[in-house]
Formats: structure tokens, C-alpha cells, sequence
């Protein structure tokens, strides 16, 4: 099943996201990754997106790890993906820690793991994406 952040409830009683709502969105945005629909990948995000990341430096120096804005992550997101190809990312696991996810995953050759924080705006759209890459 394909996320929707209409689908359920986004978030139970507590305030806490739903662990159903968490799961459909990472298992979307895995997917998409992996077969690299961009234009799908980028419905997950919000305008006003934020990615901080260790790797950003390695294509956009100037930027200091961050990236602002769906249009700015979307031409990243893009020039990594000619870049790296065949790039494919492996759930290990993830929980629900009250107004974020926190995403464990790796690579598929498993030479690298990665950690997500994933923070959702009230329309269950990412607008903070906090990736660290050991």
C-alpha cells in the first residue's frame, strides 16, 4: 500500500504518530528510492522541506549540510541519483518517537548504515529530514 497521509489517523490519542502511518510512509519512501521516481519520492515532503546531512557536503560544499526547500532537495536528490544508480536502501527498523520516526537502514550491499530522523508537519508531509551515514 502506497502512503497517503489521509489514510487513519495520522497521529493516536497521545499525539504520538501512528505506528501504521510511520510504516506506509517509510516503506513509500523506500520504494520510491529505490526505483528512483523522483516526482513520487518528492510528494512525501513538504514546500518548506529541510534535509540536514553529512553528505550534502560532498555535492553542495556551500550549503553546510543542509538543504532548504523541496526544489533545492529535489535537484539534489536528482544529481545523486545519476550519480549513484543502482543506490538501493534496506529497512533494518524503525520507531515512533512522539512527533518524529527515527528510520534504521542500510544499503543493499551493506557497506553503509544510516540513521533518519523523520519530523512530520500536521498534513503528514516531511518537513525535516535530520540523516546521518556511517
Amino acid at each position: 500500500m502506497r502512503y497517503s497521509s489521509s489514510i487513519g489517523k495520522l497521529r493516536n490519542m497521545h499525539g504520538i504518530i501512528a505506528d501504521t502511518i510511520a510504516q506506509q510512509l517509510i516503506e513509500t519512501l523506500f520504494s520510491n528510492w529505490n526505483k528512483q521516481e523522483l516526482g513520487a519520492l518528492m510528494e512525501l515532503f513538504s514546500e518548506d522541506i529541510e534535509l540536514i546531512s553529512n553528505k550534502v557536503m560532498d555535492l553542495l560544499p556551500e550549503a553546510n549540510g543542509r538543504i532548504k526547500g523541496s526544489k533545492t532537495l529535489r535537484t539534489y536528490w536528482g544529481a545523486l541519483m545519476q550519480l549513484y544508480p543502482h543506490y538501493r536502501f534496506l529497512l533494518k527498523r524503525f520507531q515512533v518517537e512522539e512527533n518524529r520516526i527515527v528510520v534504521y537502514y542500510m544499503t543493499d550491499d551493506r557497506q553503509t548504515h544510516c540513521i533518519s530522523k523523520l519530523h512530520l508537519n500536521s498534513a503528514g508531509l516531511i518537513e525535516r529530514m535530520e540523516v546521518v551515514y556511517i
